[in-house]
């Protein structure tokens, strides 16, 4: 579920090494469980998806959400920068190379568009041209988790990520919102879940409607 920064837009920075040290030391060995736990089912709970409702998740990473929609019937992609995930993924045959400001698909392609943990790695904007990309890609929903100004993740203490940015630190939830408005689409539901201890995605989830 990780891109790129704004100063290395080859992916290479996010290779074995990055995905085995610091705050992600177990990633390689959990990604799928985290996907489904922290993403899929809470996103799947909210939004109740017809059986053929199509799925596109925009920074894959290795393709953890992917397995859980798999597990669950659905049609899904993804798309990530990371040549070693592009590799080494158990589900690199549905995932294509492409950055959040420039999505390889047509114009509502699928039902529900995911972007999950991208943005700290992103300028401003970077972050609201995603925001662009995301909903036009997507025809019924967008699924954005963020971290939010205050979240002890941006920390290089509690958190470590030498390849994470400051820049998007800066958004408030009115900036997202008025370009999401911007581009024809309404926030149906937003969550605030700072204060869940057990948590380990972004700390604030846009569920965006298209209208």
């Amino acid at each position: 579920m990780l891109m790129t920064t704004s100063n290395d837009h080859s992916g290479n920075q996010f290779d074995e090494e990055y995905y085995s040290s610091d705050s992600y030391t177990n990633y390689l060995q959990e990604h799928d469980q985290t996907a489904e736990r922290e993403v899929i089912a809470p996103l799947l709970s909210a939004i109740s998806p017809e059986e053929d409702w199509t799925f596109l998740d925009v920074g894959c990473a290795m393709g953890g959400t992917l397995i859980a929609l798999k597990r669950r019937g659905y049609s899904c992609k993804g798309t990530e920068i990371s040549p070693y995930c592009l590799k080494h993924s158990p589900v690199k045959k549905d995932m294509v190379h492409g950055t959040s400001t420039n999505i390889p698909f047509d114009d509502n392609s699928f039902d529900v568009v995911l972007n999950c943990g991208v943005f700290e790695y992103l300028t401003c904007q970077e972050a609201m041209q995603s925001i662009d990309e995301l909903i036009r890609v997507a025809k019924r929903y967008v699924s954005l988790w963020v971290f939010s100004p205050n979240s002890d993740d941006w920390s290089q203490q509690e958190n470590p990520d030498i390849h994470r940015m400051a820049d998007t630190q800066k958004l408030t939830y009115e900036d997202y919102k008025k370009r999401i408005e911007q581009n024809g689409a309404t926030i149906k539901t937003f969550f605030r879940i700072e204060d869940t201890p057990s948590r380990t995605a972004p700390e604030w989830h846009f569920l965006i409607a298209k209208t």
